[in-house]
């Protein structure tokens, strides 16, 4: 009887610690560009941000730029697709980090690494508009 008391408590523990470190997958949607500026000064914008931030350039396009962080032990990949006039960050895919396609949620770490590369891409745009 104690032992599977032991096993429920322990399976009930690992549910809610994945509950509380997980969240539904949050997309940074349409980021409006509040200068005028090139599609090249906006890419190589992104490109900066994302470098200082240590992301590493995947993938360059026309519209699109994919890049992806590996702190540790985990990864994440996001597309940023962008125009003069905006852009977005998307979640594409993670390694060590929860994600769970059947009910849409990944570590909350994601979302907040999508935030931080929002805020330097920002940060960026200014300094190439001044």
């Amino acid at each position: 009887m104690k032992k599977m008391n032991l096993i429920i408590l322990s399976a009930l523990s690992l549910l809610i610690f994945t509950a509380c470190t997980s969240m539904p997958v949050r997309n940074v949607n349409d980021v409006k560009i509040r200068q005028s500026l090139t599609k090249k000064q906006v890419a190589e914008a992104i490109i900066d941000a994302a470098t200082r931030r240590k992301w590493n350039v995947i993938k360059e396009e026309a519209n699109v730029i994919q890049l992806s962080i590996s702190p540790r032990k985990h990864t994440l990949t996001v597309d940023v697709p962008f125009s003069e006039e905006m852009y977005s960050i998307n979640y594409v895919s993670s390694e060590n980090l929860n994600y769970d396609a059947k009910s849409g949620t990944v570590h909350k770490k994601a979302y907040k690494w999508m935030l931080r590369l929002r805020k330097d891409i920002d940060k960026a745009l200014s300094r190439v508009g001044n």
